[in-house]
């Protein structure tokens, strides 16, 4: 849906699929690496929060795994993290991360810009301007020419308060992300459930577990759960994930972190995939 989770982005596709939802047509999103990886652009702990919140507005059906409406989940999520408000703006004004300027970053391809880390306040800030019409920098052009100025400074009215759910929110966002998955949505006029597996770690800073994606075994366990127990009324199962089930050949020989490619997670990934494959149908 992105190129780098960056919270202009995602508007542009709400806008770009919006005539579709005026239709009363569901959209369903497997998130990809470029949308909540930590690789792609800033350092930024909302991608995951962004991907749930247009996820629920571009579907009111999608639930959680464990049943929850993706919708309720948003509209209650500052609840969750009421009792740390107070604590957070505190320690928000005391850390300089949250304020740090861009900065120069290795260059470890030629002719690709690197990732690089903006505090978040500085983020929050650029994107409450660029809604509010302002017209600031645009982020891309930034990395495409390599240029990397000092940030906007934070004005005297900056709403401390309001900052500080966004951050917490984010961080719980991130703490839940796994348990969400995976997401489901029913057709009931075409008996069709669709399940939408995470397959790109939120946290990752890694363009080699990113870019070839993890689905894991707990969130296999869940799906299988799911399917071995559907509704008599449903006839269809889709399955969707940003990336392939299986590596493509020579893939596993790559010179990848050892938790992404070892013998024992491929071995229980093809077992599962092979279970959920062959899982008994009902005849009519």
């Amino acid at each position: 849906m992105t190129d780098t989770g960056h919270p202009r982005e995602w508007l542009r596709f709400a806008e770009v699929m919006s005539a579709a939802g005026e239709n009363g047509t569901q959209i369903i999103m497997a998130p990809g690496n470029h949308d909540v990886s930590q690789y792609y652009g800033e350092v930024d702990h909302g991608k995951a929060r962004r991907y749930i919140e247009y996820q629920a507005a571009l579907n009111a059906n999608i639930q959680a795994a464990f049943g929850k409406p993706l919708s309720s989940l948003t509209a209650e999520a500052t609840k969750h993290v009421a009792g740390k408000i107070e604590g957070t703006m505190k320690d928000i004004r005391a850390d300089n991360r949250y304020f740090n300027r861009v900065g120069y970053a290795a260059q470890f391809f030629p002719g690709i810009p690197p990732p690089y880390s903006i505090g978040k306040a500085n983020l929050y800030l650029e994107h409450q301007a660029y809604l509010s019409g302002q017209g600031l920098l645009d982020l891309g052009d930034m990395r495409r020419g390599y240029i990397y100025p000092d940030w906007l400074p934070i004005p005297d009215d900056f709403d401390w308060h309001a900052f500080a759910i966004e951050v917490l929110v984010d961080d719980w966002y991130e703490e839940i992300w796994d348990s969400l998955f995976p997401l489901c949505s029913v057709d009931k006029l075409n008996r069709t459930i669709f399940f939408v597996l995470s397959s790109s770690p939120v946290l990752s800073t890694s363009i080699s577990d990113s870019a070839l994606g993890s689905v894991g075994k707990s969130q296999l366990e869940r799906l299988h759960g799911l399917i071995s127990n559907l509704p008599p009324e449903i006839k269809n199962v889709i399955v969707a994930s940003h990336h392939t089930p299986f590596r493509r050949p020579g893939e596993w020989r790559l010179p990848l972190p050892r938790p992404i490619y070892s013998p024992s997670g491929w071995k229980r990934a093809s077992e599962m995939l092979s279970e959920l494959a062959f899982l008994p149908h009902d005849p009519d």
